[in-house]
């Protein structure tokens, strides 16, 4: 570790940044899970939610503007929280 993240640290200058792998070894769903789930909840066939898999963040707000809530989603999501 540098001295100027140390130091960063230390004055609560630093964020920590984990990708989804962190979360994978725990058993939580992947991106790809995430984003099925989602086309399920809006009726949509998985191979086409798989065809845009270079939009997910586009396909998670469209699914927040039609529900008008991610309230079933984080729903869905609490059964891979830590008890």
């Amino acid at each position: 570790m540098t001295d100027a993240l140390k130091i960063a640290i230390k004055n609560r200058q630093a964020i920590l940044f984990a990708g989804a792998g962190v979360s994978a070894v725990l058993g939580a769903p992947s991106w790809g899970q995430l984003i099925e789930h989602i086309g399920e909840d809006l009726g949509f066939e998985k191979e086409v939610f798989r065809a845009l898999s270079d939009s997910y963040l586009t396909l998670a707000e469209y699914y927040k503007i039609q529900t008008g809530s991610i309230g079933p989603l984080r729903s869905w999501m609490d059964r891979w929280s830590a008890p």
